[in-house]
């Protein structure tokens, strides 16, 4: 699981300074994520809109919330308990912040917020009875 992560982390690298802005999933089709996440299911719906979660066998959920059949938040997590969410949520927060396409960032404690044109990203990390979360959420403005 820890290689798989490291290899997204490694691709990320690779190609995010290589846009204006970060590339991500929202506005999409569940039918063209579904192609890209073949196990991607159904799992409720609320007023927000119906959720998707992929739990593919790599270890790393990710979850889309879908509004008019469009994506408007997709959601990867890394959960451990181990340090590595904290060392994840930690370079990510650095690359984002570093790469400076943003239009403003609003970092607190655990929580950088990230806007962009059209969307915000979340990068948030939560230790709660010894597991360890880190999650990057895109979210559609």
């Amino acid at each position: 699981m820890k290689k798989l992560i490291l290899i997204f982390i490694a691709v990320f690298l690779f190609t995010f300074p290589l846009t204006a802005e970060p590339g991500n999933n929202l506005g999409k089709t569940i039918t063209q994520l579904q192609s890209e996440f073949p196990n991607l299911r159904y799992s409720k719906s609320e007023s927000k809109g119906d959720l998707y979660i992929d739990n593919s066998d790599e270890g790393l959920p990710t979850f889309f919330w879908f509004k008019n059949g469009r994506a408007i938040e997709e959601c990867l997590m890394v959960q451990d308990t181990t340090k590595f969410p904290l060392m994840w949520w930690r370079q990510m927060c650095d690359e984002f912040y570093n790469e400076k396409s943003y239009i403003r960032v609003e970092p607190k404690s655990g929580h950088y917020k990230f806007f962009y044109s059209t969307f915000l990203v979340d990068l948030i990390y939560i230790e709660e009875d010894g597991i360890n979360t880190a999650m990057i959420v895109y979210t559609k403005l």
